[in-house]
């Protein structure tokens, strides 16, 4: 949750920004995200952990049927939930 809210204030921020385009000024941003790096961190660190407990979820057939009504979902576009629990590893290249 916390990762999506950082990404949505972010994401709000550069829409508002490309109004202002071709002069666009970032660093304000960056600033605010910059010190939420240990969110990051945190995500990767428990990354393993949280593919297990997913696994396990998936033991139960009423989890792993509804798991599988969402990810037919066309706005998933064929992807798991390992995918997109996954995505946010990718948002900040080096998160040592």
């Amino acid at each position: 949750e916390t990762i999506m809210f950082l990404h949505e204030i972010f994401h709000q921020g550069l829409k508002a920004r490309i109004a202002n385009w071709p002069t666009l000024v970032l660093a304000d941003l960056f600033d605010i995200l910059l010190p939420m790096l240990n969110i990051y961190q945190e995500f990767v660190r428990n990354h393993q952990y949280s593919l297990q407990v997913l696994a396990n979820c998936k033991q139960n057939r009423d989890f792993d049927k509804l798991l599988k009504q969402y990810e037919s979902n066309a706005g998933c576009e064929g992807r798991m939930l390992e995918t997109f629990l996954t995505y946010p590893m990718f948002q900040v290249p080096n998160t040592n």
